[in-house]
């Protein structure tokens, strides 16, 4: 069996690669937490005045891939393809015009080149370069893989003069992408302008719904809850972030979120927790965390402590040592986290053994009908023993009729929160009709 690289060594080389400068890191640089080497190379590029292209190679049926080859295989799959671009993008490309070569996701390998002359004799040496990779990875593979390795090829352009480098990058990957056939470029291209339009604008508004102390009834915080342009597609708040995650915005559209909380707080002087949804990905870029700062600059009154972070189980967790690392800087400031949708996937769970979290979420999937369903009462007596064991918070989702709320006390859940007590309304005015607690 293929043996992966001890961890140890691996988690000590990344650390020292940390301090090397970016054009002795420029073949597959480690995905650091806050610094980003394809970046700097674009930027660099930026400041002296060139443009750069961006080369897309998109493996071809690789969720087909996956399905049929087991872990090992895979990894060595992996490493063969890294070696093989390490080998021949040197080849094709000159050290002065080659400024960086990065996996992205699964499947999507980038090459940042200066800019350049995209007539015949370039197109011809990219597709040679294609087949040069298929074949040199078929070599490599053949004692122990016979899927046959295709890439799709795309190009896009990095212009200086079209925003942020952060910005221009992402954007031509994402056109890339669609040129490789993975959206339909117009449909992709509409989509974002779109949601760019809406965040740039900031069209959108954030509500607050109540969460109750289920042994005194007083309000303990509220969660902000985001809604699009009315009479939009983006209305829907699930819509919204689904499409500015497609589009590469969702880093920005959760900061402006974060921004109408913090206003928010300031205009309303309120001093209780507040819960704001994050996601994983936004949390893993370096960027957010500067953008956090800054929001914290720009309103000194806002408290960190009473800021929990909300953690959906929507996106994936690739590593969680390193994301363990992001929670860590987030919590120095002074930001608390709670794990949202507990109980509807394994996700969640994993996440609370990883992180312990101050806070956990219990989903609604877990809450409906609690009142008759055993099943379910054993799930929630197994998180809040799960809670207790963790020092954790409980707070109960979705609550729509007395008779779970009623339930969720006598089972001693401290806090809930649903249409049954209050929906969702302008920021932090207390219900006046909230519902009884008994």
């Amino acid at each position: 069996m293929y043996q992966k690289p001890h961890k140890g060594w691996e988690k000590i080389r990344t650390w020292l690669y940390f301090f090397y400068p970016g054009r002795l890191l420029k073949i597959f640089p480690p995905h650091f937490i806050v610094r980003d080497v394809v970046l700097e190379q674009v930027e660099k590029e930026f400041k002296s005045g060139s443009n750069c292209l961006l080369l897309l190679l998109d493996l071809e049926q690789y969720t087909d891939i996956k399905a049929l080859y087991p872990p090992d295989v895979l990894l060595q799959v992996e490493n063969s393809i890294a070696d093989a671009f390490r080998q021949l993008s040197q080849r094709f490309f000159s050290a002065e015009e080659l400024l960086a070569v990065q996996k992205y996701g699964d499947d999507d390998y980038v090459l940042i080149l200066k800019e350049t002359e995209r007539g015949p004799e370039f197109q011809h040496r990219c597709y040679s370069f294609r087949e040069a990779l298929e074949e040199e990875i078929q070599k490599k593979t053949a004692s122990f893989f016979d899927y046959p390795i295709r890439f799709h090829l795309a190009a896009s352009d990095l212009k200086k003069d079209e925003g942020e480098a952060q910005e221009t990058l992402l954007s031509a990957y994402f056109d890339a992408r669609a040129i490789a056939g993975k959206y339909s470029p117009s449909h992709y291209s509409r989509i974002r302008s779109q949601v760019k339009q809406i965040i740039e604008e900031e069209k959108i508004h954030v509500l607050a719904q109540p969460i109750f102390s289920l042994s005194s009834g007083d309000v303990l915080g509220w969660e902000i809850l985001t809604r699009g342009p009315k009479d939009t597609p983006y209305y829907n708040p699930m819509e919204l972030f689904d499409y500015a995650h497609q589009s590469r915005m969702l880093m920005k559209l959760e900061l402006l979120v974060m921004k109408k909380a913090f206003l928010a707080i300031d205009q309303h002087k309120t001093d209780k927790p507040v819960f704001i949804n994050v996601t994983v990905p936004s949390l893993n870029n370096p960027h957010f965390l500067e953008g956090v700062k800054q929001l914290l600059a720009k309103f000194p009154q806002v408290n960190p402590r009473q800021v929990i972070l909300e953690i959906t189980e929507r996106h994936v967790i690739e590593e969680y040592s390193t994301f363990q690392q992001v929670v860590d800087l987030f919590r120095q400031l002074g930001f608390r986290f709670a794990v949202d949708d507990t109980g509807a996937g394994y996700s969640s769970l994993h996440m609370i053994t990883e992180l312990m979290p101050d806070v956990i979420k219990v989903d609604r999937s877990i809450i409906q009908q609690i009142d008759r369903h055993e099943v379910k009462e054993a799930v929630l007596q197994a998180l809040l023993a799960v809670a207790n064991k963790i020092g954790s918070d409980v707070i109960a989702e979705g609550i729509e009729t007395a008779a779970e709320a009623r339930a969720l006390q006598q089972k001693n859940v401290g806090y809930a929160q649903g249409y049954y007590f209050s929906p969702p309304h302008e920021p932090f005015l207390l219900p006046v009709d909230n519902r009884p607690l008994s």
